[in-house]
């Protein structure tokens, strides 16, 4: 699914890897000037829970890991998110 970036302005890739009842996790794809990595769970709440997962709440959002790596060129992050039970 193509979402817009974080900063509100040009497009990436998004995709859902899993999910489970605590946890998440999203991988985006694409280039962008400011990077893939957003280290703000309020944030990433809005940018990619309320997209992948929307009955989840801000509350429920315990946790958050990032891995980054580039695969032909493109930048890839993938958002490892678990939530309180």
């Amino acid at each position: 699914m193509k979402i817009k970036h974080w900063q509100g302005y040009g497009t990436l890739n998004a995709k859902k890897l899993s999910s489970s009842d605590d946890t998440l996790i999203v991988e985006v794809c694409g280039n962008h000037e400011w990077g893939l990595e957003r280290n703000d769970m309020y944030d990433v709440f809005n940018w990619l829970v309320k997209k992948f997962d929307p009955n989840r709440t801000l509350n429920e959002f315990k946790t958050m890991k990032m891995k980054s790596f580039v695969l032909n060129g493109e930048d890839h992050c993938i958002y490892t998110m678990e939530f309180r039970k």
